[in-house]
């Protein structure tokens, strides 16, 4: 597997992106929340319409109850109807539990309503007991018709704080969908152009990065180096007899070896160092905070590595390095001239060997 070494603008922009994500996502979870919330909000207006007629035909039904043999199990029928959507308008005033959808008033006017339901509810089984005087059912009906306008009232109220949320709620839905189309958008330019910057510093056929990629980083790594007063080395390594490669087995091999070699380099070094394709067969290898003798010894680890690599093409191939550190006034074109002075040592004494300068 190749390591890929993002730069601080990949990485700044890699952030950004992963907030984008989580904002996105907190957007989302709550326009579904809403979504549900508004279909409960309609349910609840159409059943508070429906207390409205309840509330006026327990009124008939008293009436009746009092003055005829009207048979008590309707009365029930209706009181245990209302009992059951009043339940539901709890249920749609719980749904709005999350903060940015939760009114108080919605929550005070239920408590309201329940209230005077209950009280409903014993003057109805004041009613329909059998067990009470005439005059205690009399006085029970006066009290249901006297404040059946009140339970109207209160439920009226209810609908129009309901349908006013409603429609609080449907321009919120509104802002939130233009803010998360709004975060896609810009969550997809940063993808693409986080893309778009790193390809362009990627060579296509090893996957690693190229020369022009290379110059930038050993510009910033150079500065850095003197800056803090540490050690840079620079190893050039280049495949022996690359040409011999192409000529025998043709160049689609040759390509393969080239892959198979950035790729076991790249499994070899340290994270902090740098591999870039420098031209052809050739290599580079920064090797921020390493003096000379390390560097030596991690080209000596990468050259025993593809020595010793099986490649099924050509079964065996070898690669020279040449070695060199920073010195006071260095800059990129005299440090890698001394690491391909090195390498050219390597290569005129017998190749698939290391050098230093």
């Amino acid at each position: 597997m190749k390591l890929f070494k993002q730069t601080e603008t990949s990485t700044l922009l890699g952030l950004l992106a992963l907030i984008s994500i989580i904002i996105l996502l907190i957007n989302l979870v709550t326009i579904y929340s809403m979504v549900k919330v508004n279909e409960v909000q309609n349910r609840v207006i159409d059943i508070a319409g429906r207390q409205r007629m309840l509330s006026q035909k327990i009124s008939k039904e008293v009436l009746l109850k009092i003055y005829t043999n009207y048979p008590p199990e309707k009365l029930l029928n209706t009181t245990a109807e209302f009992q059951s959507n009043l339940q539901i308008l709890c249920q749609g005033s719980e749904e709005l539990s999350i903060p940015i959808l939760k009114d108080e008033r919605i929550s005070l006017q239920l408590q309201e309503i329940r209230q005077t339901w209950f009280e409903f509810e014993r003057q109805i089984q004041i009613l329909i007991n059998d067990g009470n005087t005439y005059n205690q059912k009399k006085s029970a009906v006066a009290w249901i018709i006297a404040n059946n306008q009140l339970l109207l009232n209160e439920t009226d109220r209810l609908i129009s704080l309901y349908e006013k949320k409603s429609i609080k709620n449907l321009f919120l839905l509104i802002q939130l969908i233009i803010f998360v189309v709004g975060t896609i958008i810009i969550l997809v330019t940063l993808l693409i152009s986080n893309r778009i910057a790193y390809k362009s510093g990627i060579d296509n056929l090893t996957s690693i990065y190229n020369r022009e990629k290379l110059g930038k980083l050993m510009s910033i790594k150079i500065k850095e180096a003197y800056k803090n007063n540490q050690s840079l080395s620079l190893i050039m390594f280049d495949i022996d007899d690359f040409k011999v490669i192409n000529d025998t087995f043709g160049h689609n091999v040759g390509d393969q070896i080239l892959i198979e070699v950035a790729d076991l380099v790249s499994r070899s070094i340290r994270r902090s160092d740098i591999l870039a394709r420098w031209g052809g067969e050739e290599f580079l290898v920064l090797a921020p905070s390493s003096n000379l003798a390390a560097t030596i010894r991690l080209a000596e680890r990468l050259r025993e590595n593809l020595d010793t690599y099986y490649f099924k093409q050509v079964d065996h191939v070898t690669c020279s390095f040449g070695v060199t550190e920073l010195q006071p006034d260095d800059d990129i074109g005299s440090l890698i001239e001394r690491a391909d002075q090195a390498l050219y040592r390597s290569k005129n004494n017998g190749k698939n060997q290391v050098s230093a300068c």
